[in-house]
């Protein structure tokens, strides 16, 4: 989010040092999930404050959040979306266009290979000539479709990706891992996954693909579910190590 550090200066001259910390951690909690929790202790966290320290100066950071919002922030979110959404309608259109433009690429070539086979013809009309049919190399429509598609998808993954950071390593890592499961299972485990609140602790989008970390946000519905005999074999395993455990030490 861009800062407009003269506003911002002009709106909290009389913040103390601990309490400009805290309300800027705010303000990229809020940048980046669009809501503030209620529970005090959420908001200690956030703030990285004790208990004790965001009693004292809690009250002076969410007068800047009226009502549990933030005005000037949701307006910068609103332009960050719209942004996204019209990069990802334009690539859309492109590649709606270059999907137009080739079938008549195609027809070009064929009627200069046609008229390059007729001339030859005509230079030659006491011999049968034996010629290699002129090839062009012809893309597969449906790699094509793939990898339109699988741009498309990515720009889904990274418009929800909550730590925008190395776009082509991500690319790159996100074709991957498209080839080990359906993006859009990778785009609803990202929604659903609990990520760190510091940012900081988010891993990188590459780093989150190559890990398969998808499987660990992929929502319940979709996960395998444990019978009551692997259950059992479980816990039969546990007692039985706890037992030895328990034997080892009172041999000690």
């Amino acid at each position: 989010m861009k800062m407009y550090w003269g506003d911002y200066l002009g709106d909290t001259y009389h913040l103390r040092a601990i309490e400009h910390g805290g309300y800027l951690l705010m303000i990229a909690h809020y940048w980046r999930v669009g809501s503030l929790p209620s529970d005090p202790a959420k908001l200690a966290q956030i703030a990285r404050m004790t208990k004790k320290e965001w009693a004292a100066h809690g009250e002076t950071i969410l007068e800047f959040f009226k009502d549990g919002k933030h005005k000037r922030i949701d307006a910068e979110r609103e332009k960050a979306n719209e942004k996204s959404a019209k990069a990802v309608n334009a690539a859309h259109q492109r590649w709606e266009s270059e999907k137009e433009a080739n079938p008549l690429k195609t027809l070009d070539a064929g009627n200069a290979n046609a008229s390059i086979l007729h001339s030859e013809r005509n230079a030659n009309q006491n011999q049968i000539p034996e010629l290699e049919p002129l090839r062009q190399k012809k893309e597969n429509p449906k790699e094509k479709k793939t990898r339109s598609a699988g741009s498309a998808e990515f720009e889904n993954f990274w418009l929800v990706y909550p730590r925008k950071i190395n776009r082509a390593v991500a690319l790159k890592a996100f074709e991957k891992a498209t080839r080990k499961t359906e993006a859009d299972l990778i785009i609803s485990a990202v929604r659903g996954y609990k990520f760190a609140d510091d940012e900081q602790f988010i891993p990188h989008p590459a780093t989150w693909l190559n890990q398969e970390r998808w499987i660990d946000g992929t929502p319940t519905s979709v996960r395998p579910q444990v019978t009551e005999a692997e259950k059992a074999v479980f816990l039969e395993e546990h007692q039985q190590w706890l037992k030895e455990f328990r034997k080892q030490q009172l041999a000690d």
